[in-house]
């Protein structure tokens, strides 16, 4: 991925739900807040000096158009 993101740990919630009739995806996304952990990994505040990028909520729509296209909003 490019800069600011490059050489970064992302660490992740994501919940989301499949819409069949419309062949979709759409999905809910926040950032895992520092102190929290995941599975045994603990989720630090900074780290490398690069500044925390705190997402609080992402929306994505993934729609299959055909086998080698999509839509993303």
């Amino acid at each position: 991925m490019p800069w600011p993101i490059a050489h970064r740990e992302l660490m992740f919630h994501i919940t989301g739900c499949v819409d069949y009739k419309n062949k979709a995806l759409m999905s809910l996304s926040k950032s895992k807040n520092a102190g929290e952990t995941y599975f045994d990994y603990k989720v630090t505040d900074e780290r490398y000096e690069h500044p925390r990028i705190q997402v609080n909520m992402g929306y994505n729509f993934f729609q299959w158009l055909g086998p080698k296209k999509a839509r993303h909003i």
